[in-house]
């Protein structure tokens, strides 16, 4: 190999290298806290989001039956395998509103 496709391919070895130590791909996940509540409890639904700078989660569903309570944020940052790890949970609580089977319909 010539000095020349070595320099290539040392470079190309650092570019991937930094893509893999600073390219985290962002990760999100909505998870709802129970699947059958009384009516004195509420339902939450959390918006897990790893990664990321952006974090602000607007839009969460009206869903009948229910009354849409209090918004909750919660940030926090963490080292895992030597890099720097940040989540936001970003949590909507509902209430019921009557006892019953709901469905709740699908949302972005």
């Amino acid at each position: 190999m010539n000095k020349a496709n070595l320099r290539i391919f040392f470079t190309l070895l650092t570019f991937l290298a930094s893509i893999f130590t600073y390219g985290q791909d962002t990760e999100v996940k909505i998870e709802f806290s129970k699947k059958n509540i009384l009516l004195e409890e509420s339902l939450t639904i959390n918006v897990n989001i790893k990664n990321s700078d952006k974090w602000n989660v607007s839009g969460f569903p009206t869903i009948q039956g229910f009354t849409k309570g209090t918004k909750q944020i919660a940030h926090s940052k963490s080292t895992a395998g030597g890099q720097k790890v940040s989540t936001h949970i970003v949590s909507q609580n509902y209430t019921p509103t009557k006892e019953g089977t709901f469905k709740i319909a699908p949302f972005e």
